[in-house]
């Protein structure tokens, strides 16, 4: 995209960063941020140089900032409060994540993990797996289906043409 995508500014004024942040604020206690050092932000720095998102999220259940986590990629801007609230009705499971009504392929981010997910992502780590959804078939996970109306407001955006399009 030419720039760090979470910097770009969206027709709101703000960025995408901010507006994930100011997301996850009405839902969680605490925001902070895995890996990159952000201004006004806790972050904890990646354990594993390279790892992806999975070395993130290893990162963040070894931490011992709590037992629950709710994770979110920065380039999710569309997505709502009362959506990720209902990744957080689920407590006790492993972890809870989004499915779509007829698609076969679950959503790995955003996430709500507990720390006893731990052991199984340091383990794929350690086999020199990287990616969420691989992990998820060995997770006891809940699953919350969504609309494909709902899911729409989980689109990553990767492309310029995605970024326009969140204008119209």
């Amino acid at each position: 995209m030419g720039v760090p995508k979470e910097s770009l500014m969206l027709p709101t004024g703000q960025t995408m960063f901010d507006t994930v942040v100011a997301t996850l604020g009405s839902v969680c206690v605490q925001v902070m941020v895995v890996g990159a050092v952000h201004e006004h932000l806790r972050h904890i720095p990646d354990l594993r140089l390279n790892a992806g998102p999975l070395g993130g999220l290893e990162a963040l259940l070894a931490s011992g900032l709590d037992k629950e986590y709710l994770v979110c990629p920065a380039d999710i801007p569309l997505a709502t409060p009362a959506l990720l609230r209902r990744l957080t009705e689920n407590e006790g499971s492993v972890a809870t994540i989004f499915e779509v009504e007829g698609h076969d392929r679950l959503q790995s981010l955003p996430i709500r993990i507990s720390d006893r997910a731990l052991g199984k992502v340091s383990a794929a780590l350690d086999k020199g797996q990287n990616a969420i959804h691989r992990l998820l078939v060995d997770l006891d996970v809940v699953r919350v289906t969504l609309t494909a109306g709902e899911a729409r407001a989980l689109t990553n955006i990767n492309t310029p043409e995605e970024f326009t399009a969140l204008g119209k």
